[in-house]
């Protein structure tokens, strides 16, 4: 939706408050109610970008922002929207090469009982190492992961993982140790 000649921000805020109530709105199709989450991102000429491409893109990525929040909303591009944009797609395409180079590791956490303090278990934690000895989170990777399909090759390097290393502690004669592993909630899906 283009709107021309606004003189205000609250103007465009009031005409996006409008479509998403509309579309908000309950739809009949084939007896069924069907229900809509809009999400709206905005982008001002020319403060947003100079041409249509760039206003496009910026909308774009207020709209993620919108999105993000549960949907249903909108919101103005800002600059910084941007910085992280292009943080996420370098964070993205560091991920792939992580991917593909194996620099993941696995930590193993005790798991003790609170009264005895004997280990039960371990919880498998991924973590990704990097070249100056800080890793980066999963909770900044992980999102990331899902969002762009890379997150079925890293759990299933996962699984292997744990799987390799309960093989190697049998062979210790650490038979039986329950190692918990987390699994993205679409690989689980899938």
């Amino acid at each position: 939706v283009m709107l021309v000649e606004l003189h205000q921000l609250a103007d465009a805020a009031l005409v996006a408050e409008k479509i998403i109530a509309t579309l908000s709105e309950a739809c009949q199709i084939e007896g069924s109610e069907l229900h809509v989450m809009p999400s709206i991102g905005m982008a001002i000429f020319p403060g947003d970008g100079a041409d249509p491409d760039t206003l496009l893109r910026n909308a774009d990525i207020a709209m993620y922002h919108a999105k993000r929040d549960g949907g249903g909303h909108y919101c103005f591009f800002t600059p910084q929207m941007q910085e992280v944009a292009s943080r996420r797609l370098a964070l993205g395409s560091a991920l792939q090469r992580a991917i593909r180079d194996g620099e993941f590791v696995m930590h193993y956490q005790p798991k003790v009982h609170a009264a005895s303090g004997a280990i039960i278990g371990f919880e498998a934690l991924i973590r990704w190492p990097q070249a100056d000895g800080a890793s980066i989170s999963p909770s900044l990777f992980i999102p990331i992961a899902e969002e762009t399909g890379r997150i079925d090759p890293i759990g299933a390097w996962a699984i292997g993982q744990v799987a390799a290393e309960l093989q190697r502690w049998n062979g210790l004669g650490f038979a039986d140790v329950p190692i918990a592993v987390n699994v993205s909630a679409l690989q689980f899906r899938r």
